[in-house]
C-alpha cells in the first residue's frame, strides 16, 4: 500500500449519485488495490453517500495531506463547502456548482504541488459549473486549460484493452456533424497515439520496477547474510575475549601466589641471615671466653714453675 500512488477522490456534484459512487466502492475495498486514496468533498456528502448506500467504512477528516494515515481508514480533505440541507437533490444549482469547481480546483493545485499523483471524480454537472462561473464547454476542457495543455485532449475511454477517444465531446448534437474534420480526426488520432506510447512506456517502468525490486530483494538477502556472519564473528570474538579474560585472572591470581611465595622466601633468608649473624658473634664470644682463659692458665702456670 505504501508504494502506491496517492490519488485524489472527488466526491463530484453533491445533487447526484459522485458520493454514492465514491462510498460504494469504498464499501467494497476497491481503491487499496490501485492507490492510496484521499477523498476530496464536504464529508457531509461522504456521509450522505454511506448512509445511502447503508455502509460504513472508516474515515476521518484533514487539513493536509501530511496528515494522512492510510491504516487508519479513508482521509477526507473537507472543503466544508456543501450543507445537506441546502442541496437539491437531482437539481443543476450554482451553489452545488460552486463545490464542484472548488474540488477541481483542490485537486489541480494539489497535483501541481506534486502532493497527488493525479485523480478521478464522481459525475459533475456542467449546467451547475457553468452557473458557478465557469466559462469551458466542460470540466475536461477546464483541466486542459488549467494545466496548460498544448497537446491535443478530449476523453479518453477504456476497458481491458479496448480504448477509444473521441472527435467530439459535450456539445448539442446538432453541431456533431459540424465538428468532425481533418483536423479533429488528426487530433484524435494523435491522442490514441500518446496515449498508447504512454501505456508501453508505463508498461516498460512497471517491468524495470519488478526488476529493481528483485535485485533489491537479492542484496537485502545479501546484507542480512552478511548482517548474520558479523553477528556470529562477534560473538566469536565475544567468546574469545571471555576465554581471554578467564585466563587472565588465573595468570593474575598465580602471579600473586609467586609474589607471596618469593616474599615469604625473602623474609626466611633475612631471618636465617640473622641467624647466621647471632652464631657467629655467639662463636666469637665463646673463641674471646677460651683465649682469656687459656692466658689466665697460662699465667697460672708460670707461677707454678716460679715457685
Amino acid at each position: 500500500m505504501d508504494q502506491k500512488p496517492i490519488l485524489g477522490l472527488l466526491l463530484g456534484n453533491s445533487a447526484g449519485v459522485g458520493p454514492e459512487l465514491v462510498a460504494m466502492l469504498a464499501k467494497k475495498d476497491y481503491y487499496k488495490e490501485f492507490c492510496r486514496p484521499v477523498i476530496i468533498g464536504d464529508v457531509r456528502m461522504l456521509e450522505h453517500g454511506l448512509k445511502t448506500v447503508d455502509c460504513r467504512i472508516p474515515y476521518y477528516t484533514i487539513r493536509n495531506l501530511d496528515e494522512c494515515d492510510w491504516t487508519k481508514g479513508y482521509p477526507v480533505l473537507d472543503l466544508a463547502d456543501q450543507d445537506p440541507e441546502k442541496v437539491e437533490f437531482g437539481k443543476a444549482t450554482k451553489y452545488c456548482g460552486e463545490s464542484d469547481l472548488r474540488q477541481l480546483d483542490t485537486a489541480i493545485d494539489l497535483c501541481r504541488r506534486g502532493l497527488i499523483e493525479g485523480f478521478v471524480f464522481g459525475p459533475f454537472h456542467k449546467g451547475a459549473m457553468k452557473m458557478a462561473g465557469m466559462h469551458d464547454e466542460s470540466e475536461h476542457t477546464y483541466l486542459a486549460h488549467a494545466f496548460e495543455l498544448t497537446t491535443p485532449f478530449c476523453e479518453v475511454n477504456m476497458m481491458d484493452d479496448l480504448m477509444t477517444v473521441r472527435t467530439t465531446s459535450h456539445i448539442p448534437i446538432s453541431e456533431v456533424s459540424a465538428n468532425i474534420n481533418e483536423t479533429t480526426l488528426r487530433e484524435a488520432i494523435e491522442l490514441a497515439q500518446i496515449t498508447g506510447q504512454r501505456d508501453t512506456i508505463i508498461a516498460g517502468i512497471e517491468a524495470q520496477q519488478q526488476q529493481a525490486q528483485v535485485e533489491i530483494d537479492q542484496i537485502r538477502a545479501q546484507a542480512e547474510q552478511v548482517i548474520a556472519e558479523a553477528e556470529e564473528a562477534a560473538k566469536q570474538r565475544d567468546d574469545v575475549l571471555a576465554e581471554v579474560a578467564t585466563q587472565r585472572s588465573e595468570i593474575e591470581k598465580i602471579a600473586a601466589e609467586a609474589d607471596k611465595i618469593v616474599a615469604q622466601k625473602e623474609a626466611l633468608e633475612a631471618d636465617i641471615a640473622k641467624e647466621k649473624e647471632e652464631m657467629e658473634a655467639k662463636r666469637k664470644e665463646d673463641e674471646d671466653q677460651m683465649e682469656s682463659k687459656r692466658k689466665e692458665y697460662d699465667e697460672q702456670m708460670k707461677a707454678y714453675e716460679e715457685q
